[in-house]
């Protein structure tokens, strides 16, 4: 099987465009959360995806308040700012289908479980090896996908001899999986529509589980066309800038 794996769109059409268009065959879709929030795309992304008919999606923070299930009190001054101004653009049926997105984590398989943030909770941010460590417990199949950092990446744990180890891909970059459960995964895409590893291009993930093969992909997209949206929407002007480094 061919999966390809996304995560934080954040409402850059141009972004997730393009990635369709770089991966145009797979078996299943699955999404990690934050389809929308930042960008000036909310209504266009909801309904692309929407039409793909992911094999699993969840929901992300962003895509709570967005959609009013929670009230952003832990959110700064610009990520709020962008989830009201989300909120009063989606028209009823894809307001309603983002609240009735699922919460992570979800078991797609034997093999796949995937979470926004960490198996153990929704909103935690799996950064270090203790964040992994902590995580690597709270699932129990051999390959869990999570999101919410906007940071490519793998945690691996062998289990026979108990090492542990992280790695950040910085551009195209496949690695060979052991799929016999001996050794397990913590894999993050990174984001599709606002990377923070300073590199703008779009990150996305495809795991083909008949050659036991992870590939992160990095994809350039229209920047200047998302920057020019988000000036036009009147957003907050730091949202535009950081496309742009990827920071």
């Amino acid at each position: 099987m061919r999966y390809l794996i996304l995560s934080d769109i954040h409402s850059n059409l141009e972004a997730l465009t393009a990635v369709l268009a770089h991966v145009p065959e797979y078996d299943h879709l699955l999404f990690l959360g934050d389809l929308i929030g930042y960008a000036a795309t909310p209504n266009e992304v909801i309904q692309r995806v929407r039409r793909l008919k992911p094999t699993a999606i969840i929901r992300g923070n962003h895509d709570k308040v967005c959609s009013g299930v929670e009230n952003g009190d832990n959110f700064n001054a610009n990520a709020l700012l962008s989830a009201m101004w989300t909120k009063e653009q989606l028209n009823p049926r894809n307001l309603e289908y983002v609240r009735s997105l699922p919460a992570g984590p979800l078991r797609v398989d034997p093999l796949i479980t995937i979470c926004h943030g960490s198996p153990m909770d929704e909103d935690y941010y799996i950064l270090y090896e203790n964040d992994a460590y902590l995580s690597f417990q709270c699932f129990d199949t051999t390959i869990c996908l999570f999101g919410h950092t906007h940071v490519p990446g793998l945690f691996v744990l062998e289990e026979r001899n108990s090492s542990f180890y992280y790695f950040i891909p910085r551009d195209r970059f496949e690695a060979k999986l052991d799929l016999s459960g001996q050794t397990r995964y913590l894999i993050n895409p990174g984001s599709v529509g606002q990377p923070r590893d300073y590199d703008p291009r779009a990150s996305c993930v495809v795991l083909d589980t008949d050659q036991a093969v992870i590939t992160f992909l990095k994809i350039p997209y229209d920047i200047g066309k998302t920057v020019r949206r988000i000036q036009l929407s009147n957003l907050p002007g730091f949202l535009a800038d950081r496309l742009l480094s990827g920071v």
